[in-house]
């Protein structure tokens, strides 16, 4: 069975590019080094994915949430929306769960089930979406 938590466990950070291991040529077998433009858009790539504080993985699995990787897809997009808009900390209204996340580091920074939502008071956002 597939991770239904996808991308949990990574929280955003500096910007580290590590060498990899050179890839081989397919031609010569000789070490081909990846070329800059090839690691920047794999960077950029992995930056633009929603990741997860420690706090809200407890709070996932404490609250037994299991997200798909389509609900993963559908939260991106939402934080994407929210980013074009100005947004800097949001409340993410998604299938009955709400997610409170930092936009510009892409972090949910806590997820609230529906039988926890109600008699919550939400503050320190500047802006809510629903998804």
């Amino acid at each position: 069975m597939s991770d239904p938590m996808h991308g949990i466990g990574r929280i955003n950070g500096p910007l580290k590019i590590q060498p990899s291991s050179p890839e081989k040529s397919p031609r010569t077998g000789k070490a081909v080094t990846p070329g800059f433009e090839r690691i920047l858009d794999q960077e950029v790539a992995r930056n633009q994915e929603v990741h997860f504080s420690n706090h809200a993985v407890d709070r996932l699995r404490s609250r037994n949430i299991q997200l798909t990787n389509m609900e993963v897809k559908n939260l991106n997009g939402a934080i994407q929306r929210v980013a074009e808009k100005g947004g800097r900390d949001s409340l993410v209204l998604m299938n009955n769960i709400a997610f409170v996340v930092n936009v510009p580091s892409r972090t949910v920074v806590t997820a609230i089930d529906n039988e926890n939502l109600r008699q919550n008071v939400f503050t320190q956002i500047d802006s809510a979406v629903i998804a």
